[in-house]
């Protein structure tokens, strides 16, 4: 069986300690009413599972980049500026995607617990929306959680909306990254994202004067992002809710089970075996469609 080492990373817990106390704060009330219960927990889940999966995402792209970077300036010659293998550009690029999608998720994972303060305003569910709302005056949440919001989306948040938008609707996000093996110090990774990700069309998109380097943008990005989520739950907290009744809710538990039902296990995979599947179902696909030109 492949060996593997689970990637290491700041998870959501950590990073967002007030969660446990908020679940209890916004779930005690409905421990007689399992259903609503349910809802409200899953709901509230999503923001430290979002923000932990960008950690994730954000630790993984350093350490490819690392491993990218290396691996390549060991064989090219100082002075050089060489390209990476399509399946290195694309690995960059995975990482680059799984950040922007897992923090714009957690952006919007915020909203449940907007909603579950305020359960008499009409919040919407996007992050983007709510400001929106905020600015036209239709949404009024007290100070100073709505200049807190505003100033983050300001700076930060729309930015990041912009660039997730761009790579899910438009075209693959960064360049195509090149590594530059100096004749003296470190080598570099060359890979940008362009510097006005709302430009339509995507023809304007802009990549000099300034360059936005990737690690830089989702290293700040991830930390605004952090320090956006943390202020805003602290304001959440209820200073009554006392946090030695937080171990009484906690773990994920699915929305329904069926009567008698238990938790069913299974075996370890083997990576192997999963690229052999890939590779059995290529080859099947290949001999497939071929046949069929064949015979047309």
């Amino acid at each position: 069986m492949s060996s593997f080492v689970i990637s290491s990373y700041v998870s959501g817990e950590s990073l967002l300690p007030q969660v446990p106390r908020l679940r209890y704060q916004f779930c005690a009330g409905f421990l007689t009413n399992i259903d609503e219960f349910l809802r409200v927990n899953a709901s509230l889940e999503l923001l430290p599972y979002s923000l932990g999966a960008a950690s994730l995402a954000m630790f993984d792209l350093a350490r490819d980049q690392i491993a990218i970077v290396s691996a390549k300036a060991a064989v090219e010659k100082p002075g050089t500026i060489s390209e990476l293998r399509e399946s290195q550009r694309n690995m960059l690029g995975y990482r680059l995607d799984a950040f922007l999608d897992a923090a714009r998720r957690a952006q919007n994972g915020l909203i449940p617990y907007l909603r579950r303060k305020f359960p008499d305003l009409r919040i919407n569910k996007s992050l983007a929306k709510v400001v929106g709302h905020i600015t036209k005056g239709t949404l009024a949440l007290p100070e100073p959680l709505k200049s807190d919001i505003l100033a983050y989306w300001d700076a930060h948040g729309a930015t990041l909306k912009s660039y997730r938008d761009l790579s899910q609707h438009y075209l693959i996000v960064g360049t195509e990254a090149k590594v530059f093996v100096p004749s003296e110090g470190h080598p570099a990774l060359m890979f940008c994202l362009p510097n006005n990700p709302s430009a339509r069309p995507i023809s304007n998109l802009r990549y000099d004067n300034p360059q936005v380097h990737v690690q830089d943008f989702v290293r700040e990005q991830f930390l605004h992002l952090l320090v956006f989520c943390y202020s805003i739950l602290e304001q959440l907290l209820d200073p009554q809710s006392t946090s030695a009744l937080i171990p009484a809710i906690g773990g994920r538990t699915p929305l329904r089970i069926g009567l008698g039902a238990g938790t069913e296990a299974y075996p370890l995979p083997d990576v192997g075996d999963i690229e052999n599947h890939v590779q059995s179902t290529l080859n099947k696909l290949h001999a497939h469609f071929n046949a069929k030109r064949c015979d047309a």
